[in-house]
Protein backbone atom coordinates (compact mmCIF):
# COMPACT_ATOMS: atom_id res chain seq x y z
CA UNK A 1 0.00 0.00 0.00
CA UNK A 2 2.72 2.45 0.71
CA UNK A 3 4.08 1.63 -2.45
CA UNK A 4 1.37 2.82 -4.20
CA UNK A 5 0.83 5.98 -2.43
CA UNK A 6 4.79 6.79 -3.28
CA UNK A 7 3.59 6.50 -7.18
CA UNK A 8 0.76 8.41 -7.14
CA UNK A 9 3.05 11.22 -5.18
CA UNK A 10 5.94 11.52 -8.00
CA UNK A 11 2.97 11.09 -11.08
CA UNK A 12 1.53 14.48 -8.94
CA UNK A 13 4.87 16.12 -8.60
CA UNK A 14 5.54 15.29 -12.45
CA UNK A 15 2.19 16.75 -13.67
CA UNK A 16 3.05 19.74 -11.24
CA UNK A 17 6.50 20.03 -13.27
CA UNK A 18 6.99 23.57 -15.11
CA UNK A 19 9.16 23.43 -18.06
CA UNK A 20 10.73 26.94 -18.43
CA UNK A 21 13.28 27.98 -21.33
CA UNK A 22 15.63 30.40 -21.34
CA UNK A 23 18.08 32.24 -23.91
CA UNK A 24 21.50 31.34 -22.08
CA UNK A 25 24.70 33.39 -23.48
CA UNK A 26 28.30 31.34 -23.34
CA UNK A 27 30.97 33.78 -23.25
CA UNK A 28 34.08 32.18 -23.76
CA UNK A 29 37.53 32.78 -21.90
CA UNK A 30 40.54 32.86 -22.34
CA UNK A 31 43.14 31.06 -19.98
CA UNK A 32 45.91 34.65 -20.44
CA UNK A 33 45.52 37.67 -21.01
CA UNK A 34 46.52 38.51 -24.29
CA UNK A 35 46.58 42.18 -25.96
CA UNK A 36 42.80 42.66 -26.25
CA UNK A 37 42.54 42.42 -22.66
CA UNK A 38 39.58 40.62 -23.06
CA UNK A 39 41.54 37.39 -20.98
CA UNK A 40 41.40 35.54 -24.29
CA UNK A 41 44.53 34.96 -26.09
CA UNK A 42 45.82 34.19 -29.78
CA UNK A 43 47.20 30.96 -30.58
CA UNK A 44 47.70 30.33 -34.17
CA UNK A 45 46.28 33.00 -36.67
CA UNK A 46 42.94 33.95 -35.10
CA UNK A 47 42.12 31.07 -32.97
CA UNK A 48 41.86 31.50 -29.50
CA UNK A 49 42.57 29.53 -26.52
CA UNK A 50 39.40 29.19 -24.58
CA UNK A 51 39.76 28.01 -20.66
CA UNK A 52 35.97 27.92 -20.10
CA UNK A 53 32.69 29.74 -20.92
CA UNK A 54 30.76 32.44 -18.56
CA UNK A 55 27.58 31.65 -18.85
CA UNK A 56 24.93 34.55 -18.03
CA UNK A 57 21.19 34.70 -18.55
CA UNK A 58 19.35 38.03 -19.38
CA UNK A 59 16.26 37.83 -18.32
CA UNK A 60 17.54 36.51 -14.79
CA UNK A 61 19.95 39.68 -13.86
CA UNK A 62 22.84 38.61 -11.61
CA UNK A 63 22.65 34.48 -12.79
CA UNK A 64 26.45 34.13 -13.70
CA UNK A 65 28.30 30.79 -13.80
CA UNK A 66 31.26 29.14 -15.18
CA UNK A 67 32.04 25.87 -16.77
CA UNK A 68 35.40 24.12 -18.75
CA UNK A 69 33.54 22.89 -21.34
CA UNK A 70 30.47 23.78 -23.34
CA UNK A 71 29.11 20.44 -22.05
CA UNK A 72 30.04 21.24 -18.34
CA UNK A 73 28.52 25.06 -19.10
CA UNK A 74 25.31 23.87 -20.07
CA UNK A 75 24.66 21.85 -16.80
CA UNK A 76 26.15 24.53 -14.92
CA UNK A 77 23.49 27.01 -16.44
CA UNK A 78 20.93 24.13 -15.94
CA UNK A 79 21.80 23.67 -12.30
CA UNK A 80 21.56 27.23 -11.38
CA UNK A 81 18.91 28.26 -13.02
CA UNK A 82 16.94 25.49 -11.16
CA UNK A 83 17.54 26.86 -7.27
CA UNK A 84 17.48 30.19 -8.80
CA UNK A 85 14.10 29.57 -9.74
CA UNK A 86 13.89 27.16 -6.31
CA UNK A 87 14.39 30.85 -4.62
CA UNK A 88 11.72 32.96 -6.96
CA UNK A 89 9.03 30.29 -5.66
CA UNK A 90 9.93 30.14 -1.93
CA UNK A 91 9.70 34.05 -1.95
CA UNK A 92 7.01 33.83 -3.98
CA UNK A 93 8.16 35.76 -6.50
CA UNK A 94 7.23 35.94 -10.10
CA UNK A 95 8.79 33.37 -12.40
CA UNK A 96 10.24 35.51 -15.35
CA UNK A 97 8.93 34.15 -18.90
CA UNK A 98 10.38 35.06 -22.24
CA UNK A 99 6.75 34.92 -24.12
CA UNK A 100 6.29 38.08 -22.40
CA UNK A 101 9.58 40.00 -23.60
CA UNK A 102 10.84 41.65 -26.31
CA UNK A 103 14.14 40.39 -27.85
CA UNK A 104 16.07 42.68 -30.44
CA UNK A 105 19.13 43.33 -31.45
CA UNK A 106 20.57 46.56 -31.67
CA UNK A 107 23.55 48.05 -33.30
CA UNK A 108 25.82 50.52 -31.51
CA UNK A 109 28.75 52.81 -33.24
CA UNK A 110 31.63 53.91 -30.62
CA UNK A 111 32.68 57.57 -32.16
CA UNK A 112 36.31 57.73 -31.33
CA UNK A 113 36.89 60.09 -28.23
CA UNK A 114 38.06 63.60 -29.62
CA UNK A 115 39.09 64.89 -26.82
CA UNK A 116 42.08 62.09 -26.53
CA UNK A 117 43.66 63.89 -29.76
CA UNK A 118 46.63 66.05 -28.69
CA UNK A 119 45.69 69.77 -28.85
CA UNK A 120 48.19 72.54 -31.08
CA UNK A 121 47.94 75.96 -29.55
CA UNK A 122 48.28 78.58 -31.86
CA UNK A 123 51.53 79.92 -30.72
CA UNK A 124 52.73 76.91 -31.72
CA UNK A 125 51.13 76.67 -35.01
CA UNK A 126 52.34 80.42 -35.76
CA UNK A 127 56.14 79.51 -34.96
CA UNK A 128 56.37 76.55 -37.05
CA UNK A 129 54.64 78.60 -39.85
CA UNK A 130 57.65 80.70 -38.95
CA UNK A 131 59.73 78.62 -39.26
CA UNK A 132 58.65 76.92 -42.17
CA UNK A 133 58.96 80.54 -44.14
CA UNK A 134 56.01 82.12 -44.08
CA UNK A 135 55.85 85.65 -42.92
CA UNK A 136 53.59 86.64 -40.03
CA UNK A 137 52.28 90.24 -40.97
CA UNK A 138 49.53 91.13 -37.82
CA UNK A 139 48.26 89.05 -34.86
CA UNK A 140 44.57 90.29 -33.69
CA UNK A 141 42.34 88.45 -31.36
CA UNK A 142 41.77 85.12 -33.08
CA UNK A 143 42.45 85.88 -36.62
CA UNK A 144 46.02 86.75 -38.40
CA UNK A 145 47.42 87.49 -41.72
CA UNK A 146 50.02 85.22 -43.15
CA UNK A 147 52.21 85.98 -46.39
CA UNK A 148 53.97 83.06 -48.69
CA UNK A 149 55.71 83.52 -51.87
CA UNK A 150 54.01 87.20 -52.25
CA UNK A 151 50.56 86.33 -51.78
CA UNK A 152 49.15 87.41 -48.29
CA UNK A 153 46.44 85.04 -46.56
CA UNK A 154 43.80 85.42 -43.69
CA UNK A 155 43.12 83.02 -41.53
CA UNK A 156 41.05 82.95 -38.57
CA UNK A 157 37.25 81.83 -37.79
CA UNK A 158 35.62 84.55 -38.93
CA UNK A 159 34.13 86.20 -35.31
Amino acid sequence: MARGSIRREKASQQIAALNYSFTVVFEPVGSGRGPSGNGSRKVRGNKLEVSGYQVTVPLLPGLITYGRTLAQAREMARHTIRCHLQGLKKDSERIPDEKNTIQERLRVALRPDLSARPTVKPREVLRALQKAGFEIHHQSGKSCAIEASGETTTAGDGS
